[in-house]
């Protein structure tokens, strides 16, 4: 037994959701665990809330922590679910907490047919949970494309803590070596925002659809006819991702930062693929300064990551958002400009059903033809994509059979990795931020604060601006 308190998960936090995934994985890799245990199977109905009295922000955070061995920490990352994030924590030997979790009511008796069912249900439900939590921003997120019409009633909300909550901080206080790094890992994009009159803020799709704000609301129109026009007569704008940290909560970690001595540092990316990439190519780096060769890749795909066997094996990993064109491209533009790999294990993680943004399969077997020697794409996947759903585990059966590459190189150095990172010109990071305990006026952009050795990497890569 190892020495993680495995609590069960609270209701609000079920199977498939990423937030979970990632902190599971994370603390399984930490210590010494891979995730062929992580019971997230392919049952869209394990993410879904019976209903908002089950939904406790503090009790995630709670749960969050406790998944954590109880031992002192070089550093922690936290912020918006990301694999490359993952990768990150593992590699300095620090945990991951979320700065945002989805909570998704199921709509079983349910079917919106109009924009405005969608706004209003979404409203009354908001109100509900942020009645029993007054710590969160919610978001709803209504994505009929991406889930299909078979849960075209489901409620779908983002809830993103406005201020750090109290679990994290005894977490920050009690676990966090003295000097220990405090590193945030926010997503900077941006998708039109409907505001409403009322606490609650909707959004139709997101930028993990693979398409444009323009493209999305086009295609959606075959569930939601009356889209159009509801966007014309009503009030909207662009507005921060619904993952996005919120500026309190970044505002209260710099407060502590500064008053126990620890360094803040905040990433932010404007595209999945920008931190991807990064991570990616301070990885190879990493592992070349430890005599080994960095010529193995792993690409991954939502919820099919594994951080141990990454780790254990030597490979580099580089992390797909969903798997559309849009992220299947991306990938394919960094494997071009990036000296060439011999082994490319491939793990594409099906979306459930086919829509407009997702790739085609040969999209997939095209990326893997980037290796020299091996391009791996298992029959699993050709058999699943793009219909059925897989679980994590499946990701580590496969990056289980990896050969070992021993001894593993060292658990990486905070300050040397964001070295590697901000010294990475070819991919025209800029590396800007606030300095530690900055208590800035919230909403003050990031372009805004005051340059630090130790601060925000606001842009990764040329021409990586937000879709829209």
């Amino acid at each position: 037994m190892d020495g993680r308190r495995t609590r069960p998960a609270p209701d609000c936090l079920r199977g498939r959701a990423l937030a979970r995934i990632f902190v599971e994985a994370t603390a399984r890799a930490l210590s010494g665990h891979d995730c062929r245990d992580l019971d997230n199977g392919p049952g869209r109905r394990q993410n879904a809330a019976d209903g908002v009295d089950g939904v406790d922000a503090e009790a995630v955070a709670e749960w969050s922590v406790g998944q954590y061995e109880d031992s002192a920490y070089p550093a922690v990352v936290l912020g918006s679910p990301h694999g490359a994030a993952v990768h990150l924590a593992v590699a300095i030997g620090a945990p991951w907490l979320p700065t945002s979790f989805p909570v998704t009511l199921a709509g079983a008796h349910r079917m919106f047919v109009t924009a405005d069912d969608v706004v209003e249900q979404g409203q009354l439900a908001g109100r509900e949970i942020l009645s029993r939590n007054s710590g969160v921003d919610v978001r709803q997120v209504h994505d009929p494309m991406r889930h299909g019409a078979r849960y075209a009633g489901d409620l779908v909300f983002h809830l993103r803590w406005r201020r750090l909550p109290g679990p994290y901080l005894r977490f920050l206080r009690q676990r966090l070596r003295p000097g220990g790094a405090i590193i945030l890992i926010t997503d900077d994009g941006t998708w039109p925002v409907i505001t409403p009159e009322g606490p609650v803020t909707t959004q139709f799709g997101s930028m993990s659809d693979g398409l444009t704000w323009p493209q999305y609301r086009d295609s959606v129109t075959i569930w939601l006819p009356d889209l159009l026009a509801y966007v014309d007569h009503h009030a909207w704008q662009p507005a921060d991702a619904e993952n996005a940290t919120q500026p309190g909560l970044e505002r209260d970690l710099r407060g502590h930062g500064e008053q126990a001595g620890h360094p803040v540092v905040t990433i932010g990316y404007d595209e999945a693929s920008s931190l991807s990439a990064a991570v990616a190519d301070c990885t190879r780096q990493w592992l070349r300064a430890h005599d080994k060769t960095g010529n193995r890749l792993a690409v991954e795909c939502g919820r099919l990551l594994d951080p141990f066997h990454v780790r254990r094996a030597g490979l580099v990993p580089y992390w797909c958002e969903s798997a559309t064109t849009f992220a299947v491209d991306e990938a394919e533009l960094w494997l071009a400009g990036s000296e060439p790999f011999t082994a490319i294990e491939m793990l594409p993680e099906p979306p459930g059903h086919d829509w407009s943004g997702v790739a085609a399969f040969n999209q997939w077997v095209l990326l893997a033809r980037f290796s020299t020697r091996r391009g791996s794409l298992g029959n699993r996947f050709t058999r699943a994509y793009p219909d059925e759903l897989l679980a994590t585990t499946d990701a580590s059966a496969i990056l289980g059979a990896e050969p070992y590459d021993l001894p593993m190189a060292p658990i990486a150095d905070v300050g040397a990795w964001l070295d590697l990172m901000d010294g990475l010109a070819m991919n025209s990071m800029k590396l800007v931020g606030m300095e530690s305990g900055d208590t800035a006026a919230e909403g003050t952009p990031p372009e805004s604060r005051s340059p630090t050795a130790l601060g925000r990497f606001d842009r990764y890569g040329p021409g990586l601006g937000p879709r829209g």
